[in-house]
């Protein structure tokens, strides 16, 4: 039992030391008004965690991540990813900002501001969809928040379907978190989103 109580603790300083580590590279980059801060500390936080993941002797392979086998392999994978996207396009258009409107909320102006450096910028504008949403964003936050926090919290509460749940659960929170530039209909959406991208997978 006092052994279980200990690991336990361990995932929590972890989660809250490499979570801290992206918020303190965050704020950090921020505050230069560097381009693609967000991106930079996801991939810090994906550094720090990678140490974690030494000191137990595991790895992002060990924990699900892959490359599909075979053509048919990559077909399912992209067909699905294709039907998620639009299942999320559906979901926000038809039930999210219904929602979020009635509530009578809405997106603070300077979170679209910050984007506006690559407006009638072309190349700049696709640079930064490759280097900072593709690669600093999208895979960096599948690896860190995916691959590495929702793995540790289900090494917390359990492999159950209660204890992937509950992982899910704040994995979620976590991740909202993440958009509070925007709002709360920012947190909102994200926080739904991601445990609806998640949850088929991860409690079945």
């Amino acid at each position: 039992m006092e052994n279980k109580l200990i690991k336990n603790l361990q995932v929590v300083i972890e989660i809250v030391a490499v979570y801290a580590f992206w918020s303190a590279v965050k704020w950090i980059a921020d505050s230069f008004q560097i381009i693609g801060a967000g991106s930079i500390a996801m991939w810090a936080g994906i550094i720090i965690s990678y140490f974690f993941m030494k000191r137990r002797g595991v790895n992002l392979f060990s924990s699900g991540l892959r490359l599909p086998k075979g053509w048919r392999d990559w077909i399912f994978n992209v067909a699905l990813a294709l039907v998620g996207v639009i299942v999320v396009v559906l979901f926000m258009l038809f039930i999210l900002d219904p929602i979020i409107t009635k509530l009578g909320l809405e997106t603070p102006p300077e979170s679209h501001d910050r984007f506006a450096f690559f407006l009638g910028k072309p190349i700049l504008f696709f640079s930064y969809i490759i280097l900072v949403v593709w690669v600093g964003a999208a895979m960096g936050e599948e690896l860190l928040f995916r691959g590495y926090i929702l793995n540790r919290l289900a090494d917390l509460f359990g492999t159950s379907k209660i204890g992937w749940s509950l992982a899910l659960f704040f994995h979620a929170i976590l991740f909202g978190s993440l958009h509070a530039y925007q709002g709360l209909p920012g947190i909102i959406g994200t926080i739904s989103l991601s445990a609806y991208y998640l949850s088929d997978g991860a409690i079945m």
